[in-house]
């Protein structure tokens, strides 16, 4: 599959070049952005919890996650490769998903 479709392969090197420094930066720009923005959603849902009056264990997961949400807000620096920026956000999207249906069931 990776020699039929790929998002920067192309037959110039330096076209693959640019466009894989292209994919690298817009993919960090989003990873960076769907963090800030779960940390946002998170960390007033954990205000919110606290406020009407909700069992502890509503508050602090929403903190634990908001506070995920922030570190890879800030280790995505660190990343050098787009798969891994792909397989962070995928993960972060998982692990906040199973455990907002988690407290749901609760």
């Amino acid at each position: 599959m990776r020699e039929i479709w790929s998002l920067t392969s192309f037959r110039n090197p330096d076209l693959s070049s640019y466009a894989g420094d292209l994919m690298y930066a817009d993919t960090r720009k989003g990873m960076v952005t769907l963090a800030w923005v779960l940390f946002a959603l998170l960390a007033g849902s954990a205000g919110l919890y606290f406020q009407l009056g909700y069992a502890s264990i509503y508050v602090y997961s929403a903190s634990v996650l908001a506070v995920l949400s922030l570190h890879m807000a800030f280790s995505v620096r660190a990343i050098r490769e787009t798969r891994v920026l792909y397989l962070l956000a995928t993960t972060l999207i998982v692990i906040i998903g199973v455990a907002v249906v988690l407290l749901a069931h609760n």
